[in-house]
């Protein structure tokens, strides 16, 4: 499957939730897919997506959904939609010139983007606070719809709104609800430095979940930090878990 030469689109999908599989190819070559689609209950090593964006030099979409991500790097010129819903990780970082569509829901301790210059378009859920985030804001001054939702956002504005001179091209803004402050007017900040912002808005999570999440998946737990939910961590030593497969 990871091999072929015809390939445009591709969906990997585990349906039983008890399952959590490691699929670790050896090679990838598919020199025309355009479309992957993986999830639920997939673990992704790092070498995976090395491997992944190397042999997929035309991959346009990437959708990820209910994966473990361990320490991720995703870096493609020419990736154009982003979709990271209920995932993970340890750490991520995004690093896309060409991306144009970004949704991400991600569980994790450490996230950083940079160099998202066409980014038109962002839906961020950061569900669990407390964690370090690099360049969010500053990576999302081109975008003309952002949609912000998470308690760790109140961090991330404090930290670094005052740092972005402007959001030229913003005309659409949601944040959620939890984001409301009668210390910090969050909202008003964004309009002084959205010269062409037009519809903004204070709106809870559930109103706008995205639409893309199609696939299938369990319900998360939310619990990617509790010191009792060692399963999710357990054989980082580098070594083969039983469940691990490695297919061509």
């Amino acid at each position: 499957m990871f091999c072929c030469t015809t390939l445009e689109e591709v969906q990997l999908v585990i349906r039983d939730d008890m399952i959590s599989k490691a699929i670790i190819p050896i090679s990838i070559d598919l020199p025309f897919l355009r479309k992957l689609t993986l999830g639920s209950n997939i673990r992704l090593r790092p070498e995976f997506m090395q491997k992944l964006l190397h042999g997929c030099p035309l991959l346009e979409e990437l959708k990820l959904v209910c994966c473990f991500l361990y320490e991720m790097e995703i870096y493609s010129p020419l990736l154009k939609s982003l979709i990271i819903i209920d995932c993970d990780g340890f750490s991520m970082f995004i690093s896309c010139p060409g991306l144009l569509h970004l949704d991400l829901e991600l569980y994790s301790r450490e996230i950083r983007f940079t160099n998202l210059t066409s980014l038109e378009n962002a839906f961020i859920h950061f569900p669990v606070s407390g964690m370090d985030c690099y360049e969010i804001l500053s990576s999302l001054s081109n975008a003309t719809t952002m949609k912000l939702f998470g308690k760790q956002f109140q961090t991330i504005f404090k930290k670094d709104l005052a740092k972005c001179s402007t959001f030229k091209n913003l005309r659409e803004l949601v944040l959620d609800e939890c984001l409301k402050s009668r210390n910090f007017d969050i909202m008003a900040c964004f309009r002084r430095c959205s010269p062409n912002l037009g519809k903004s808005c204070f709106r809870d999570i559930e109103e706008e979940r995205p639409m893309e999440k199609a696939i299938d998946a369990p319900e998360h737990d939310g619990d990617a930090y509790n010191d009792d939910n060692d399963d999710i961590y357990s054989n980082d030593d580098g070594d083969q878990d039983e469940d691990e497969e490695y297919v061509d």
